[in-house]
């Protein structure tokens, strides 16, 4: 099992990876750099290009960006690959799932400054297309989304919880094409 650990406090604003030996103990770290100013935040890994090795998502608020790694398997990334995310510069939470039906997969993510959620639809080669965002009320500040079928039709759900009004919100995911969703 390997871990990832974001480092803000540096001039450098580095992602480290420890690869896990499975007896509890890890090598030394491997530095992923960013190299320009940046303030990394929520990250997902996944199998984002459909190859058997993990890959590594990251939002970088200062630049309004998603930043991809593509892993090579062996502890070892291609260089970094960036994506416009628009307005959203608070991001609370992100996920990985196939929103769409189209065996990509997808991230989502929360934005707790503008009460929305941003939706990037993968096309399975580790890019990704620009964002759909869905307003979930101004007055919701949230904080936190999971992903899950919740009511068992075979499409991923998102469950945001919220910071003032203490509220789980449930997205249905109700077409393939990611362009809409009902909440209760």
């Amino acid at each position: 099992l390997d871990f990832v650990v974001v480092d803000n406090n540096s001039s450098q604003n580095n992602i480290y990876l420890f690869l896990g030996h499975g007896t509890g103990k890890f090598q030394n770290q491997t530095t992923l750099s960013v190299g320009y100013q940046s303030v990394l935040g929520s990250l997902v890994a996944a199998k984002f290009n459909n190859d058997d090795y993990l890959d590594i998502a990251i939002f970088d608020s200062f630049n309004r960006e998603l930043d991809v790694y593509l892993g090579n398997g062996d502890g070892n990334f291609r260089p970094m690959l960036t994506f416009t995310t628009g307005h959203y510069n608070i991001l609370e939470s992100m996920v990985a799932a196939d929103f769409n039906g189209d065996q990509y997969l997808d991230i989502a993510f929360i934005n707790s400054y503008t009460a929305d959620i941003g939706i990037m639809v993968g096309n399975g080669n580790g890019t990704f297309r620009a964002e759909i965002h869905f307003s979930i009320g101004n007055d919701s500040n949230p904080q936190m989304l999971t992903v899950g079928d919740f009511n068992n039709d075979g499409r991923s759900d998102i469950v945001v919880a919220t910071y003032l009004t203490g509220q789980l919100l449930i997205l249905w995911n109700t077409c393939e094409c990611c362009s809409s969703v009902n909440s209760d």
